[in-house]
């Protein structure tokens, strides 16, 4: 088990090179929403991890999860309509 500090500078990364990835784009061309799901996993299966990505301008300024949690267990249909915090 990783023992991590409260104050540290160190990355925490995820691997995402074993999941199925999409991407949806705003009109201006920007990455706004990213989902994750097991290899082979159709868009209507309840196994996606979505985040939406806020921008001011160009730049990301938050980044909401659907559900308001990290959980694979959404679908990649109708992403723009869940509910993100």
């Amino acid at each position: 088990m990783v023992d991590y500090k409260e104050q540290t500078n160190e990355q925490i990364s995820v691997s995402v090179e074993k999941y199925t990835q999409r991407l949806a784009y705003t009109g201006q061309g920007l990455v706004e929403y990213i989902g994750l799901a097991p290899p082979g996993a159709a868009n209507s299966a309840s196994v996606w991890q979505i985040r939406k990505l806020v921008y001011t301008g160009t730049n990301v300024t938050s980044i909401l999860w659907c559900d308001g949690n990290n959980n694979f267990d959404n679908t990649w249909d109708n992403y723009d309509s869940h509910d993100y915090s």
